[in-house]
């Protein structure tokens, strides 16, 4: 029965927004709210709506949350495309055995930009940046599966104009009678844009289904993750990674990610790298993503529990 439900979750996040694809590619604002947070699974290709017990996985699904065993805190920092930074501090607090609560501030800058008037004219720079604050509840409902809900509050500055936008985040996860093995479904972004930058003209929002796995090799130290992602302003996109660990110290991470790819056909775009350190009750992340002739990124995540 909880495999049956979380196929009907699954066809249901699907079949809200697989009718628009096509209709509105690329006509959504906000485009910061799809970015991957952590480091790590930046490094696995963003796949990582099936993952449990990481303070990061709130981004992706809340129901993530659950099985985080103790107190943990986050933080990110991105060198971004085209001298855009993005950076990222949040946390996660167990309440009881299988629910938890977490929070994420995410901020993006970029940076100082030339303003011109109509005659093409320099009159000096502004500014532009995106703010995002999340919240989020998990709760696990049976054994075998997790449930979650997050609300978010995001803020888009050009110069003197404003926009801003309220959403929800729903999600699932469960685990499934194969030893390692999970699977992962949400919907997120789901909301509305309170004000746009004119009266006359309000931003749609990016929403996105995401259902995928996430596999720990039975007595191996091998994780693999798979997901695809419907979103409504774009097409179907398949992303995925592994993740090797040695000695429970040292992390070596792989990723692709198709969307990525469909905007430079080099060979190497949408191939994304990473490691990890862990040391006592931290853990260091690094990932670089190649967006071919774009360019590249840079991330760096710092995770601790407490």
């Amino acid at each position: 029965m909880v495999l049956c439900a979380f196929c009907v979750f699954a066809v249901m996040a699907s079949g809200a927004i697989a009718g628009e694809i096509n209709e509105k590619a690329g006509t959504t604002g906000f485009p910061f709210l799809k970015l991957v947070s952590g480091a790590r699974a930046t490094a696995m290709g963003g796949a990582f709506v099936a993952m449990d017990g990481d303070v990061n996985g709130m981004a992706s699904n809340p129901a993530s949350l659950a099985s985080v065993g103790a107190r943990q805190g986050t933080a990110t920092y991105t060198n971004y495309l085209v001298d855009t930074q993005f950076g990222m501090v949040g946390a996660a607090q167990p309440l009881s055995e299988g629910r938890a609560f977490g929070a994420m501030l995410s901020y993006m800058s970029y940076g100082e930009l030339q303003k011109t008037n109509e005659d093409g004219l320099s009159e000096g720079t502004f500014g532009a940046n995106d703010i995002v604050l999340q919240g989020a509840l998990a709760q696990a409902v049976l054994q075998s599966l997790d449930i979650g809900i997050g609300v978010k509050v995001a803020v888009s500055s050009i110069d003197d104009y404003a926009s801003d936008a309220y959403m929800l985040d729903l999600g699932l996860r469960f685990r499934t009678p194969v030893e390692g093995l999970s699977l992962g479904a949400s919907l997120s972004n789901v909301g509305f844009v309170r004000s746009g930058f004119s009266e006359e003209f309000k931003d749609a929002l990016p929403v996105a289904a995401r259902v995928g796995f996430a596999h720990q090799v039975a007595h191996l130290p091998l994780l693999f993750v798979g997901e695809m992602v419907l979103p409504n302003d774009n097409d179907v996109y398949f992303c995925g990674g592994t993740e090797i660990c040695i000695r429970d110290i040292l992390f070596l991470r792989g990723g692709y990610n198709s969307l990525l790819k469909d905007l430079n056909e080099d060979d190497w775009a949408g191939v994304a790298l990473g490691c990890g350190f862990r040391w006592t009750r931290y853990r260091l992340d690094y990932a670089y993503n190649f967006f071919a002739e774009l360019g590249e990124a840079h991330r760096v995540s710092v995770v601790g529990t407490f």
